[in-house]
């Protein structure tokens, strides 16, 4: 150790001498010493920590929460990092919270059933089930009706004047797919049923209206007193 005989005298690094003069501040009252560090730094102290502070320049951030929220507009790119390949490079534009995508995206299903658009070429059979297909050009196909799937025809159509007897409306047909019985009277109720048919057993069919019967039976009619002219249509 140096040896001053004065002791109001040392160095940097030393000890502080009995004896010393002191460079400080004050706090408005007091003389207040200066604080270092072991390197003779001065320390520093902020009072008003933590508030917000000004800050110039760049700065770096980092994520601090996952997921990253991103809000922005423009063309950006999602790369796939899946081996199957199922989304390859995707483009797209953020506009208005709205996500325009430019390219092909791959689809797999997802539900049951899927619905499939069967194989071939315009204007010739495909390999499905059913295809329906072609362009505006293509060439027109035929459409068939399956022997099992019969469309009626009108057979024959009449009129008959009921009285209060049994009368016959229309004679019964094997072939017939069904018939409409219509009363065309406007105050007069015609009862519809079988051979023995009255006005208190038949199918009451009130003016003006209509009925039509799948059968293949003789009708007849009756009305309670007067005469009604009913008409009949049938198909087979």
């Amino acid at each position: 150790m140096s040896y001053f005989p004065n002791q109001s005298i040392s160095i940097i690094g030393n000890v502080i001498p009995a004896y010393a003069g002191l460079v400080g501040g004050t706090d408005g009252t007091d003389l207040r010493a200066l604080l270092t560090d072991s390197s003779g730094q001065l320390k520093v102290l902020v009072e008003n920590f933590p508030v917000t502070q000004p800050v110039s320049g760049t700065v770096s951030v980092t994520q601090g929460t996952s997921p990253w929220v991103v809000s922005n507009s423009g063309v950006f790119a999602v790369q796939d990092s899946t081996a199957e390949g199922y989304l390859s490079t995707l483009a797209g534009t953020v506009s208005g919270g709205k996500l325009s995508v430019q390219g092909t995206v791959g689809a797999t299903q997802s539900t049951t059933p899927w619905i499939v658009a069967g194989g071939g070429t315009a204007g010739a059979p495909g390999t499905a089930v059913l295809t329906v297909q072609g362009i505006s050009s293509g060439t027109p196909q035929p459409v068939q009706i399956a022997a099992d799937s019969y469309v009626p025809a009108l057979n024959a159509t009449g009129q008959v004047s009921v009285t209060n007897a049994a009368t016959l409306i229309i004679a019964a047909n094997t072939s017939r797919q069904g018939v409409v019985i219509t009363n065309t009277s406007t105050t007069v109720t015609v009862f519809v049923g079988a051979s023995g048919v009255t006005a208190t057993t038949g199918q009451a069919l009130l003016p003006g209206n209509s009925l039509t019967a799948p059968a293949t039976s003789a009708f007849y009619g009756i009305t309670a007193a007067s005469t009604a002219t009913v008409s009949f249509m049938e198909v087979q």
